[in-house]
């Protein structure tokens, strides 16, 4: 029994990292391949993926050293990434870390309302009904919105459901997919545009903000949290990998990938099953989001339930009203800079942490890797900016 137990802990600490990853950014990840080819397209994602592993697991170093620090010191712990950092850097690093994440989340809501709507819009038409893609968006904020003020409860019993039928989905689509690839089309490569895919990429793969509660799922045990995020991280990257290649190779040559010729690949009795996919990916992507901010104004910020809520709800929904409602861009530009950020913040403080806590970890991981991550990550914000 305690082996089924542990057994069930990790296949649950896993899914949540599956869950939390795949989100709307998977959508953008076909658009990007093809912009460059599948083999440039192909090396650079999982380059991409290999220093978000190390982010990852540099983050649970952080999330271990500080906790064991904290326990000793005051017997408290910290449970949120702005608590993290300013272990390691002091209080000016929270607030910044809190701006900069502020950012990352407000942005990733503002795009998940503008793709959850698109999916709204697309299976009402696939009803016969059509209505304005605007008021799609807010009909999507309310029931996100909803859900995190009423029904979280019943959200979180069955979110491990949800997981397993977005993983199913998602294997389908991507089965029927392959069916049609065209292989001459990997020919292609296009190394001009060579940074443009990352920020994308950054979006889709980063799980980093469940991370804490992974750790709790497995009972605080760094060994089988370190399995957990490494065997989650890892299916969530294959899976949107396969997603955006088979879904490039098999639109044909030419064709623009928006979402529309995504879901023109499929038969015509499951032309929902993108939709749908794209739908529940989205909802409890923005979720997530807004529930993880709304905390940290709570927790680390200490302000009242309604600032907390109105920054994590309002303002996403108000950036509807007043800003520029591009899918991909928005994608872009939270990947790029604020993920990024929040990523360099978090490499560092593990770097500061684990040599002032003498850790025995070894010289590569504790001073190449969160160097060389933090250097990635720098590298791909100054060439948006040049």
């Amino acid at each position: 029994m305690f082996m089924v137990s542990i057994r069930k802990t990790f296949i649950r600490a896993t899914l949540t990292m599956v869950g939390t990853i795949i989100g709307a950014g998977i959508f953008g990840v076909p658009s990007v391949i093809a912009d460059v080819g599948v083999v440039a397209g192909s090396i650079l994602f999982w380059g991409t993926w290999l220093v978000v592993l190390a982010t990852h697991l540099l983050f649970l170093e952080l999330i271990a050293l500080s906790d064991s620090s904290d326990q000793k010191k005051t017997g408290n712990r910290r449970h949120r990434l702005p608590g993290y950092v300013s272990g390691a850097f002091g209080s000016w690093a929270k607030y910044l870390t809190v701006s900069v994440q502020s950012l990352q989340l407000i942005g990733a809501s503002f795009a998940y309302l503008i793709l959850g709507g698109e999916f709204l819009s697309f299976l009402f038409l696939g009803v016969g009904f059509h209505f304005d893609l605007f008021i799609l968006e807010i009909l999507f904020w309310a029931i996100g919105a909803t859900t995190i003020l009423f029904a979280l409860r019943i959200m979180s019993k069955i979110e491990s459901a949800i997981t397993w039928a977005l993983v199913v989905v998602l294997v389908c689509i991507i089965g029927v997919a392959g069916a049609q690839m065209d292989f001459s089309q990997i020919q292609f490569s296009n190394w001009n545009h060579a940074f443009f895919p990352i920020g994308i990429f950054l979006f889709s793969l980063f799980g980093m903000t469940i991370i804490p509660e992974v750790f709790e799922i497995t009972g605080r045990r760094v060994d089988r949290t370190r399995h957990a995020v490494t065997l989650g991280s890892f299916l969530a990257g294959l899976l949107t990998w396969l997603f955006g290649i088979s879904i490039v190779l098999a639109v044909p040559a030419g064709v623009p990938l928006d979402r529309i010729a995504m879901i023109s690949i499929l038969p015509h009795v499951i032309w929902w099953a993108l939709p749908l996919l794209g739908l529940f990916a989205v909802l409890t992507s923005f979720i997530t989001s807004a529930f993880a901010l709304k905390m940290m104004y709570q927790i680390e910020m200490q302000q009242p339930k309604w600032i907390a809520r109105f920054v994590a709800l309002g303002i996403p929904l108000l950036l509807l009203f007043f800003a520029q409602r591009d899918f991909l861009r928005t994608l872009d530009i939270v990947g790029t800079f604020f993920t990024g950020g929040l990523a360099v913040l978090v490499v560092l403080s593990a770097f500061v942490l684990m040599h002032r806590e003498k850790s025995k970890r070894s010289f590569w991981w504790k001073t190449i890797a969160p160097l060389v991550s933090a250097g990635f990550f720098i590298g791909i914000m100054i060439s948006r900016i040049a």
